[in-house]
């Protein structure tokens, strides 16, 4: 599914999230899911496909999808995600390939915050899918800690606030509100002004 809404994220009751689905799979670890409405025009939503894994030229749930779409009376295509070849396409295009570079050399070459946060994504994303399919550690040779340290951004939340303040005393907390107040007035004088 693919989106229009950009930057859309909803906080609910500690801590849980809601993204729009373009950012979704960036913003969760092992699993995540979009919640569509089963019932649509009136009537309960079928199934469009059944979706089998593929690993070591393996399937190992065809029995039971073989079953499924007898079920459905042979309309229901059965649809093979090879996660061999989706692994080699995403080494491809984390590391390249003789015709193209791949993000780690793009990083390399360009060390923005954008760089590092595509490289991340893609290694994390990625890594995640390796373990859930038992596969042998991919991407060894790249830092996630030192890639989120590049790009992510430091929230100050209130115990952030409280470590600060239990570690000034109040007349240091003093002084610096006396400087912002002064800030605050120079700036109210000089709008007063124009």
């Amino acid at each position: 599914m693919a989106s229009n809404i950009s930057g859309f994220v909803s906080e609910a009751y500690r801590n849980e999230k809601y993204f729009d689905p373009n950012d979704l799979i960036n913003n969760t670890k092992g699993h995540n899911e979009l919640d569509f409405s089963r019932i649509q025009k009136g009537e309960k939503k079928q199934p469009d496909y059944i979706l089998t894994f593929r690993k070591n030229n393996e399937i190992n749930n065809m029995e039971e999808a073989l079953k499924a779409q007898k079920q459905w009376e042979d309309k229901l295509p059965i649809v093979v995600v090879d996660i061999d070849k989706c692994i080699k396409q995403e080494k491809q295009k984390i590391y390249g390939d003789e015709k193209s570079k791949g993000l780690k050399y793009e990083y390399e070459k360009n060390p923005t915050k954008e760089n590092a946060k595509k490289l991340y994504y893609a290694v994390r994303n990625n890594t995640i899918t390796c373990k859930r399919w038992d596969l042998p550690k991919e991407f060894e040779d790249i830092d996630l800690e030192e890639l989120r340290e590049k790009f992510e951004e430091k929230e100050i939340g209130i115990n952030t606030l409280q470590e600060a303040y239990n570690q000034t005393t109040a007349q240091e907390r003093k002084n610096e509100m006396s400087k912002i107040q002064r800030i605050y007035n120079q700036i109210k004088d000089i709008t007063k002004e124009k």
